[in-house]
């Protein structure tokens, strides 16, 4: 008999890639190419740091995104203090004012 947590983990990662692909539709929708134009700027962001930059972008809460992403909001901050470092801003800069004055 399939373990039960594993079937749980395959049904949460499916109905999360459907999420984000809906998602990505109707943000590329608003943004046209914002994707493009950070992944052509910023070489090394991993799909991960792409959704937290699009979070961040729509307005997002840290609590909102560590619910969507099923992490808890120190998880969140962890991720938003690498995306940082990738992108490199200071510590003193705010990652959300960048990414939402990205163009």
């Amino acid at each position: 008999m399939p373990d039960l947590k594993e079937i749980k983990r395959t049904i949460q990662s499916n109905l999360s890639d459907e999420t984000w692909s809906s998602f990505t539709y109707h943000f590329e929708q608003v943004h046209p190419d914002y994707f493009e134009k950070l992944k052509d700027t910023y070489a090394d962001l991993s799909q991960n740091d792409l959704k937290m930059c699009a979070y961040l972008k729509v307005g997002l809460d840290n609590k909102v995104i560590a619910q969507i992403n099923n992490i808890t909001v120190a998880g969140v901050k962890k991720s938003l203090n690498r995306l940082k470092k990738k992108i490199k801003i200071t510590a003193e800069d705010s990652i959300r004012d960048f990414l939402i004055s990205y163009q």
